[in-house]
């Protein structure tokens, strides 16, 4: 899609195949656009006659613009972007981008110049006012492009991503972000955090898989964060499918997959700090991928395990408790139903020592495992143990509170006993 904007007027183009799609109207006013669609007999000619309709509309004093979305990078790519990837912090860099930035065209006016700003150290009323302008028209071509609302105003749904901002492009990127995530002003996005559109009746395994896709397709090569996480729908809904954005993003360090079934790609991330799953149905592969994966920098690896009937995981495939983790301190094993079976074998992992915390919680612990921790509480007693959410009894909770210093026993469960057949359940099943 290409824009043009003159005052307060706008004009749009693309062509599908040998459609040519035009809308105009006034920016900011959703009652004045129009849309207008034209076929024609091959795509060839379609493309003729749209770069005609642009010859026309830049005669009639219209100037292209950077639109927020369209269908691919209008701007080159140069080599001034890999020290903006490696430091994106890095003011001189971001000096030399600018410079450049201004030669590409009239439409990168805005970004080039407040680019120029911040790399000054400039924080004066007129970057503030250049930040608005260039925040309210990426919006606008958002919100227009896809009838969203603007964050903040109406209700959830239908809503465009959040936007952060540094050096005039976005930092960060929060929503609904998948017809976002190829625009310009991506290029050098730092952290996602996906949301699943829920106001098409489908649920969300499309915009996950969606922006999966797009990254597979188009990386962002200076993404340190990357985040699937959805609280609108029951996590066993969620289809994640494989992801496998650890080659294609190098730098990522902090990593949060929220689904009810996922599986991993390659896994070498060089760079990762911490990794959460929250499942619930933690498959073997998962665990088979991180195991055989390069990891030297991980030191938070939080796993959620789920419900009996929707992971393949058992204790004996918990291999991860045994391979040499060279920087962990944090351990997360929660949502599990084999939460006694797992107190001796953590008790004999080589990993336990050099961890700070261990996290246990919403799992299965009854007095059974109460009992084993006690016995053998020498081997837990350095860590901040999470316990919080399991089937321990009173007297049983007591116990371990006694034996270790530093432990979390509130909001324990009841077990549910059915006709005298008690049944013991993961925290978050569903």
């Amino acid at each position: 899609m290409r824009r043009f904007e003159q005052d307060e007027r706008f004009w749009e183009v693309r062509t599908d195949g040998p459609v040519v799609r035009t809308r105009f109207g006034t920016v900011g006013r959703r009652g004045d656009v129009r849309e207008v669609e034209r076929e024609l007999a091959t795509p060839a000619l379609a493309a003729e006659a749209a770069a005609r309709a642009v010859a026309r509309t830049v005669a009639a004093g219209f100037a292209e613009v950077d639109p927020a979305v369209h269908g691919g990078p209008s701007l080159a790519h140069t080599p001034l972007e890999l020290p903006l990837w490696e430091d994106p912090s890095d003011a001189a860099a971001w000096g030399a981008y600018a410079a450049w930035l201004r030669t590409q065209g009239p439409q990168h006016a805005d970004r080039a110049a407040l680019a120029a700003l911040e790399a000054d150290g400039d924080r004066s009323p007129r970057r503030d006012a250049l930040l608005r302008q260039v925040r309210e028209r990426d919006l606008t071509a958002l919100c227009e492009a896809y009838d969203w609302r603007p964050p903040d105003r109406g209700p959830e749904i239908g809503q465009a991503p959040r936007l952060g901002y540094a050096f005039g492009f976005w930092s960060t990127l929060e929503g609904a972000v998948v017809p976002a995530l190829d625009a310009d002003a991506a290029r050098f996005l730092t952290a996602v955090r996906v949301r699943a559109p829920d106001d098409d009746g489908y649920g969300p395994e499309p915009a996950y898989a969606d922006a999966l896709a797009k990254l597979r397709a188009a990386p962002l090569p200076g993404l340190r964060r990357f985040e699937l996480d959805d609280t609108a729908y029951q996590l066993s809904w969620i289809d994640l499918g494989c992801f496998d954005l650890f080659v294609p993003c190098p730098r990522l360090e902090h990593v949060r997959l929220v689904a009810g079934d996922l599986t991993l790609g390659e896994v070498r991330a060089p760079r990762l700090v911490s990794f959460t799953v929250r499942t619930t149905g933690l498959k073997v592969q998962v665990v088979e991928a991180l195991c055989a994966g390069e990891l030297p920098a991980l030191e938070v690896l939080d796993l959620w395990i789920g419900d009996p009937g929707r992971s393949d995981v058992g204790v004996a495939d918990l291999a991860l408790l045994h391979r040499p983790w060279p920087r962990l301190r944090h351990l997360g094993l929660g949502n599990a139903p084999l939460t006694d079976a797992l107190v001796d074998v953590l008790a004999d992992s080589p990993v336990l020592p050099q961890l700070v915390s261990l996290d246990l919680a919403g799992g299965t612990l009854t007095r059974v495992g109460a009992e084993r921790l006690v016995a053998r509480a020498d081997r837990f007693r350095h860590l901040s143990l999470d316990l919080e959410g399991n089937l321990l009894d009173e007297e049983a909770a007591a116990a371990v509170a006694r034996a270790l210093p530093d432990v979390g026993c509130d909001d324990q469960r009841e077990v549910e006993d059915d006709d005298d057949d008690p049944s013991y359940y993961v925290s978050v099943g569903e």
